[in-house]
């Protein structure tokens, strides 16, 4: 079904001299990794069309696509007339883009908070990473995440191993999800239905 007007997010995006090219499908209701849509068809990665693009964030499309995925602190950037949210607590629209500055421009278009950005010295950077977080990686995305981990420390940052046998357990047994599956989705989906 076509919408009868854009979101504030497009009408934006054109107000500032943005074209829109298109769409794409994605699961229903952002719930999967995959966004492979049984009744659109897969959406196919633009540098090989035999893998998927990822889904269901921003984070995982623009990992498997080697892009930037930007997820906005919830509530910046407006989305209400033109999002259906699991979550109001975790949702929000987001970006993938090809650099910083790219990032930098479509957030200075839509975000409703604060844009000043601080210069930031990588030399007095602390950052935690986890040690035992993924499972079954392979050896290129190994290789990628050891030598991104490499470029940090030669960049004078001081990186803290972290110890994510909880979360990894908690995840398991799916108990954030369950929490959000059981309250927030069914007082969302009834609000647009």
């Amino acid at each position: 079904m076509m919408p009868c007007n854009s979101s504030t997010l497009v009408t934006r995006l054109v107000e500032a001299h943005g074209v829109v090219l298109g769409k794409t499908r994605m699961h229903e209701l952002a719930e999967g990794v995959t966004s492979i849509n049984v009744y659109g068809g897969p959406v196919l990665n633009p540098y090989n069309n035999t893998m998927h693009v990822g889904g269901g964030s921003c984070r995982v499309p623009a990992s498997v696509t080697g892009v930037i995925g930007f997820r906005p602190t919830t509530g910046c950037w407006p989305a209400a007339d033109g999002i259906v949210p699991m979550s109001t607590t975790r949702d929000t629209v987001g970006v993938n883009a090809r650099s910083m500055a790219d990032v930098k421009l479509f957030n200075s278009i839509f975000s409703d908070c604060e844009k000043d950005y601080k210069d930031v010295s990588l030399g007095s950077l602390r950052i935690g990473y986890p040690k035992n977080f993924w499972e079954d990686l392979g050896e290129e995305t190994i290789g990628a995440f050891d030598s991104a981990l490499e470029a940090l420390k030669g960049a004078g940052v001081q990186l803290v191993d972290m110890d994510m046998s909880l979360l990894v357990d908690l995840g398991k047994m799916n108990v954030p999800d369950q929490l959000f599956y059981i309250y927030e989705m069914p007082r969302e989906i009834s609000r647009h239905a």
